[in-house]
């Protein structure tokens, strides 16, 4: 078992317990303050709503929660992971705010449906606050973060899904993707700035942590 600890905001310095597992890469505590602070540059998240694919830990999404946002939904398949990031919640007194939903992200990108939806809020968000049981579907979501496994190979997929099937709010919004640099984001992100109409008005832009790319995508 791994403690990490929240790097800034209202839960700066809090710990959480993270199961040792081959399917999780925390992103570490040096990075992630890196991150938070260029991400205050271009970015805004208060009282906004984070999604969270691949969550692992779960401590990228605490991140923002710590620091402004409203809530978070975090997808993580694993169960056992899953179940900690609900337990670190809780002890971190923000369980209202943060709904765990154990599902994978290619899962809910194919069967993003209002009835999907309710059927999902009657399993895991019934003990939650109205704030997410009035959410009909994956839409207007302020910010969007993905650290998927390294050699992930469905970017296009999911960011296609995210700009058409409106997950994230209309005219601004923003994509926190961090991947490996042999994985080719960036070709794809490129291509995809020449060819979609929503991130034809896209900025991106990069941080390289070692092997690590992380990428900044928002509309100004």
């Amino acid at each position: 078992m791994a403690q990490l600890a929240i790097t800034a905001g209202t839960l700066s310095g809090r710990l959480i317990q993270c199961p040792n597992s081959p399917h999780v890469r925390p992103t570490t505590a040096r990075v992630r303050k890196s991150v938070m602070a260029w991400m205050q540059h271009a970015c805004n998240w208060h009282d906004g709503f984070i999604l969270d694919c691949f969550a692992g830990s779960g401590i990228l999404g605490l991140e923002f929660l710590s620091t402004g946002a409203r809530g978070v939904v975090a997808l993580e398949k694993h169960r056992t992971q899953a179940t900690a990031i609900s337990k670190a919640a809780t002890t971190l007194k923000v369980s209202e705010q943060l709904l765990v939903i154990p599902q994978a992200v290619e899962t809910v990108c194919q069967q993003n449906s209002a009835s999907q939806w309710h059927q999902w809020q009657a399993r895991y968000a019934a003990s939650h606050p109205r704030v997410f049981l009035d959410r009909a579907v994956f839409t207007g979501f302020t910010g969007i973060l993905a650290d998927p496994p390294y050699g992930y190979t469905q970017w296009d997929l999911l960011l296609d899904k995210w700009a058409t099937q409106g997950w994230l709010t209309p005219t601004s919004g923003w994509l926190l993707l961090e991947s490996h640099a042999d994985d080719g984001l960036a070709k794809t992100l490129a291509q995809l700035c020449q060819t979609h109409a929503r991130y034809q008005h896209a900025r991106v832009d990069e941080k390289t942590y070692g092997e690590t790319v992380i990428h900044r995508v928002w509309w100004p």
